[in-house]
């Protein structure tokens, strides 16, 4: 069993651990006064912390919007060294300032879940060093009976781990959270770049087969296989997170919906009229008869000339009007999106 002594060494090392992560996948801005103590104390030099290979958000982010434009098939090409080469030599599609704010506010969030994570661990470590005595009746109660039971080495630290918890297995979990959100935000400002505003940027999402049923309740429309529903990102952008809600407050995000949701939002080009309520048509009431000496006469209304074609360098939108597609440049490849 672990002394006190040996129990503040495992909390400072936990702690080395969590603040060099920080600094390393998120930027030496986001440490704290102390955090650059940390690091100093270990023979880490702050300045040299961060590492654009281990950036989650903005490499995600970056992704995301390749994704976009390429489609599936050509980014399954891409090797992720290719795409931090990208992001580290401003080859990426460049972040606009709204971007880069949203990156910023996705690095945030993820400071506080790691910060929260941290915080569980050292509760963790807390109550194993002030309840010492019950830990190890409890271990010792667990291989005891993992021998009467004949249980091999790793069902016992299967059970130990069910009685201390799996650090391991969450913080991979908020990696993972982090890691998609930033994903989907990378796609939706894509979709942002071509609409002009969030109000206007329809999407919906992809959900996979076997999905949860908060996914499927939240992003199809009649369960499992049933058309998806449609959002605006000015919808999702107004729900935030589902961080610290229970399962049934939850709401449909742009971010991942909880730890384990992998759906991916897309753009929607589908008619209007499809997501809209049906509104009663007012009846107009009959207008009286005029004589026919007080009849005048109707101008013809103004022919409206056809909606233009699309091309290589225009997308025809909504409302019929040609806009400019964005040039966006990829591995040397032009791209119109």
């Amino acid at each position: 069993m672990l002394t006190t002594k040996q129990i503040h060494a495992l909390s400072e090392a936990i702690e080395a651990q969590m603040v060099f992560f920080i600094g390393n996948t998120l930027g030496q801005e986001y440490l704290s006064e102390d955090d650059v103590k940390v690091l100093i104390k270990n023979g880490i030099d702050p300045n040299k912390v961060y590492l654009p290979d281990a950036d989650l958000v903005t490499n995600n982010f970056a992704l995301g919007m390749m994704a976009f434009v390429l489609g599936k098939k050509e980014t399954d090409k891409l090797t992720f060294k290719e795409l931090v080469t990208y992001v580290k030599e401003g080859k990426h599609i460049p972040f606009s300032e709204e971007e880069k704010a949203v990156i910023r506010s996705i690095k945030s969030q993820s400071l506080s879940d790691i910060r929260a994570q941290q915080g569980n661990i050292f509760r963790d470590v807390n109550n194993l060093a002030n309840t010492r005595m019950a830990q190890e009746k409890v271990i010792r109660e667990t291989i005891i009976e993992g021998k009467l039971n004949r249980k091999n080495d790793r069902e016992i630290i299967r059970e130990l781990r069910k009685k201390t918890g799996d650090w391991n297995r969450n913080f991979q979990k908020s990696v993972q959270y982090i890691s998609h959100t930033a994903l989907n935000e990378g796609r939706a400002a894509i979709i942002l770049r071509r609409n002009g505003a969030l109000t206007r940027s329809y999407v919906f999402f992809h959900v996979l087969p076997g999905a949860c049923k908060k996914c499927v309740e939240l992003y199809l429309t009649d369960g499992e296989g049933s058309k998806p529903r449609v959002f605006t990102l000015a919808q999702l952008k107004k729900n935030g997170t589902n961080i610290g809600k229970k399962a049934a407050d939850y709401k449909a995000t742009l971010g991942a919906l909880h730890v384990n949701c992998r759906c991916m939002v897309s753009e929607y080009f589908g008619p209007l009229e499809a997501i809209k309520p049906v509104r009663p048509k007012k009846i107009k009431p009959k207008e009286e008869i005029k004589p026919e000496e007080d009849i005048q006469e109707v101008p013809k209304p103004q022919e409206h000339p056809s909606p233009p074609e699309e091309d290589a360098k225009y997308s025809i939108t909504r409302g019929g009007r040609k806009r400019l597609k964005i040039q966006v440049w990829i591995n040397g490849v032009e791209h119109w999106v």
